[in-house]
């Protein structure tokens, strides 16, 4: 039975360095996906260069991203990236078009 154990405890630990491996790369402050950078932006999970060379590209193609859920016209990200990302990213004000608050900001 010992025997067992030892490998048992190394699969946790490795687990739990993965774990925490994964919760350290989420950025601390929503990244604006309308001014950051490709290098910015592979700080979202699931994120890696390529995927940030395609988010910039389709920015500079089709101009500012009017909505986070934009992000799914993006080749590589699906819903199921895009939930992992959404609580990480802004569009700076243009979140707030669509907000009951807009039209009063704007009058």
């Amino acid at each position: 039975m010992t025997q067992f154990r030892i490998p048992f405890l190394a699969l946790v630990a490795l687990v739990a360095t993965a774990m925490l491996g994964v919760s350290a790369m989420q950025p601390e402050e929503p990244i604006n996906i309308n001014t950051a950078t490709a290098e910015e932006l592979t700080e979202l999970p699931r994120i890696g260069d390529v995927t940030a060379a395609r988010i910039v590209e389709w920015r500079e193609e089709n101009g500012p991203f009017a909505s986070t859920e934009e992000l799914m016209n993006v080749q590589g990200i699906g819903e199921r990236v895009y939930e992992r990302i959404r609580p990480h990213v802004t569009v700076g004000d243009a979140d707030r078009r669509g907000s009951p608050g807009a039209l009063s900001e704007a009058a």
